[in-house]
């Protein structure tokens, strides 16, 4: 059948609102589920959302592969709440979705109102401008956000995410992981669109930050080439403006 897609709308506030069609995400089977997780290895993370279907069934064929589970429950629906969240490793919510699953509005109800349903799950509620927080236990520790003038959320929460992962299977301590995460959401949030978000957030880069070295510009200005340790990024000129470079003769 048809593959899923998303109609994402934007709205003057910068906030967007996404209808998903989950077409072939929506008819995953057994065989697929098995094929999927065939190649993984203990140490892997396995992070689902709530675009597919089966998720509890893939849930448990990981547990029994020793893979370690995060969730983000988006798109948010009934389903979620009757599955409820425990099983998993760590769980990512924003505010909305933490309110939908609890019935709490305050952070610090919906973080108490998870960690009763689901104690041995790690949390992480992300809070848009306000930063995010995570919980784990008595532990929390609090991520502030990046000040930047946002153009499109889209992708934010996907690539603050994808970073926390990132940095969790590098072994970084779990502060310097929302660091380099908040700081890639909120480079997200300067640029329109989903496809291409993140991006450049692996390097750490992000708006009003040291980012690295011009080596080369185009004759109209984009895009420029810019040297970030060992890694070279190839950016449109209103990106690299967000950015500081230091410009070679």
């Amino acid at each position: 059948g048809s593959s899923g897609h998303a109609i994402i709308q934007v709205d003057c506030r910068r906030e967007n609102a996404i209808i998903v069609e989950g077409g072939a995400n929506a008819r995953i089977d057994t065989d697929e589920r098995d094929r999927g997780l065939e190649a993984v290895d203990p140490s892997d993370w396995l992070l689902l959302q709530n675009e597919i279907n089966g998720i509890p069934g893939i849930m448990d064929a990981a547990v029994r592969r020793g893979l370690r589970i995060a969730l983000n429950p988006a798109p948010m629906d009934g389903a979620v709440r009757r599955r409820g969240t425990g099983g998993m490793d760590l769980l990512f919510v924003n505010a909305s979705e933490g309110a939908a699953l609890t019935g709490c509005d305050a952070p610090d109800d919906i973080i108490a109102a998870l960690r009763h349903a689901a104690p041995a799950t790690r949390i992480v509620l992300t809070m848009g401008s306000q930063g995010a927080v995570y919980a784990d236990g008595m532990v929390r520790i609090q991520q502030a956000a990046d000040p930047v003038q946002a153009v499109d959320t889209t992708a934010a929460g996907d690539t603050f995410i994808g970073l926390v992962l990132a940095a969790q299977l590098r072994s970084m301590d779990v502060a310097t992981a929302l660091q380099l995460a908040g700081r890639a959401a909120a480079l997200c949030v300067t640029r329109h669109g989903a496809a291409d978000a993140g991006s450049l957030g692996a390097p750490g880069l992000a708006p009003g930050r040291d980012a690295g070295t011009a080596v080369r510009r185009a004759p109209l200005g984009d895009p420029i080439l810019i040297r970030v340790n060992n890694d070279l990024l190839s950016l449109r000129q209103k990106e690299a403006t967000a950015l500081q470079v230091e410009w070679l003769p």
